[in-house]
């Protein structure tokens, strides 16, 4: 086969896995070949989630979360972006512990010999957050 054809097919691949993942019906098989595939084209993997706001697009995914609001990737963006000492202040129930979780995989996927401390105001959720980061870490096809 010529390199051409290859390129194409590898082409048309990506785009129909893309349509299946974007699916708001996407099953978790769907989710599977898609990160098998990128995880046999590394380079274009990383090149997609170097960006945080990506990542937790399919995160939310992974959680059947609708897609991320404005306000969430604006949180997701000062994670990836902001200074290292940092607090985020936003009312009740928008996400900030969970977007706080798939940016600690996010750091993982990309140097898996980092170390995270997780500080809270008491030992319960503490424990929540790493409970939780740990099940997405299992249950993620990444």
């Amino acid at each position: 086969m010529s390199n051409d054809k290859l390129r194409d097919l590898h082409t048309i691949l990506c785009e129909k896995l893309l349509e299946k993942i974007n699916d708001p019906d996407a099953k978790s098989a769907d989710l599977n070949v898609a990160r098998q595939f990128l995880k046999d084209n590394n380079q274009k993997l990383l090149s997609k989630i170097s960006d945080f706001r990506n990542f937790l697009y399919i995160a939310w995914k992974h959680l059947r979360l609708p897609e991320p609001t404005p306000i969430q990737y604006d949180i997701a963006k000062y994670l990836q972006y902001g200074s290292q000492r940092q607090i985020i202040s936003a009312f009740r129930g928008c996400g900030k512990s969970w977007i706080t979780s798939a940016y600690v995989l996010w750091r993982l996927l990309l140097d898996p010999q980092l170390n995270i401390l997780v500080v809270s105001g008491s030992k319960n959720r503490a424990d929540d957050f790493s409970t939780f980061c740990l099940r997405l870490l299992h249950e993620m096809p990444i």
